[in-house]
């Protein structure tokens, strides 16, 4: 599964209350997380634009696996969580 964060600055129509971004001009910089295989927007922040596009993607990333399925105990082996935690090893010890 391919989860793809992405930070964009569209340029408000409201530019009363939006902070200036890194690019000199009053934005917001919502951020998008897709599950690309699926063409699926899982999860959506609506960030102002002054944020960076990194600032805390662990939280975002959390909460968006919160919102997928979760297995029963049939899921509950071994080499399968050690391929979640550990895909670069292929679930081997």
């Amino acid at each position: 599964m391919l989860f793809e964060g992405e930070a964009f600055i569209p340029k408000p129509n409201d530019k009363l209350k939006a902070l200036y971004c890194y690019k000199g001009f009053k934005a917001y910089q919502p951020f998008n997380t897709y599950w690309a295989e699926h063409g699926i927007l899982l999860h959506s922040e609506f960030r102002d634009g002054n944020v960076n596009a990194g600032f805390d993607q662990l939280r975002i990333l959390q909460e968006t696996m919160a919102l997928l399925p979760a297995s029963d105990s049939a899921g509950y082996q071994e080499d399968l969580i050690r391929y979640l935690f550990c895909p670069g090893l292929g679930g081997k010890k």
